[in-house]
């Protein structure tokens, strides 16, 4: 009898011990959609449209800087220094944006004393790319253009005014002589049937493909040479006053 009632009492004590677990045993599983967040966003992602191979994405921009200068006679010498940004996006959908702004200073030191001009623009063209087996087709307008000059001229220069682009960029490989020797990756987008002076800063315009390339003009105005090296970091970069 004592041994029944021992086991009476065990039961007690063990049942309400066992019902929590009873109840977590029985709880609905969580349904496959709850947990399955992180795949579902990188199938999203996935699924964006993206540049064919070929066409970089991403902003590409390109630091310039100016530094020419000609010896017109003993006492005559014309110089210009100038620093610019351009950029360019290319979207998946065949979208083109190109921006250009800078500025720049030329001086003109004669017998009869020292002229000076200065220049800040800031210009942008939205339109298209279309892509061919070697190459990239840019079709821009202007979409805006900003423009002072000091002392202003009577006409703007060719530089200040809004003109369409036909570029026609193609992946080189450009020699690295700044700071370091090396090579690296570009693209390089020249005018297509067009002069050299339609935008402020000198064509063409080379965009690094991994790293962003500085390009520097120098030597004599009438016969600039180019230089090429690493862009410093954009904290490092002067910008265009």
């Amino acid at each position: 009898m004592t041994h029944q009632r021992n086991r009476v009492l065990a039961l007690r004590l063990t049942l309400p011990l066992l019902a929590p677990c009873l109840v977590a045993c029985t709880q609905p599983a969580r349904p496959a959609s709850a947990v399955s967040g992180p795949s579902s966003r990188e199938a999203a992602a996935s699924d964006r449209p993206r540049n064919p191979p070929g066409v970089p994405a991403g902003l590409l921009k390109a630091p310039h800087e100016l530094r020419l200068g000609t010896r017109c006679g003993p006492r005559c010498a014309y110089q210009k220094s100038g620093q610019s940004m351009t950029s360019l996006q290319l979207g998946p959908t065949g979208r083109a944006e190109a921006r250009d702004e800078g500025t720049l200073l030329e001086t003109f030191d004669s017998v009869a004393g020292v002229t000076e001009q200065a220049t800040e623009w800031s210009r942008s063209w939205v339109g298209t790319w279309s892509k061919h087996p070697e190459s990239l087709t840019l079709q821009l307008a202007p979409t805006d253009v900003k423009c002072q000059q000091d002392p202003s001229p009577d006409e703007p220069d060719p530089p200040c005014q809004p003109t369409e682009l036909q570029l026609e960029c193609s992946h080189q490989t450009i020699t690295l002589r700044i700071d370091k020797a090396g090579t690296a990756l570009a693209l390089v987008c020249e005018a297509k049937d067009q002069g050299p002076q339609l935008a402020a800063t000198q064509l063409p315009w080379v965009f690094g493909v991994k790293k962003s390339l500085l390009s520097v003009d120098f030597g004599p105005s009438h016969r600039p040479r180019r230089a090429y090296g690493l862009a410093p970091p954009p904290e490092e970069q002067v910008k265009p006053q």
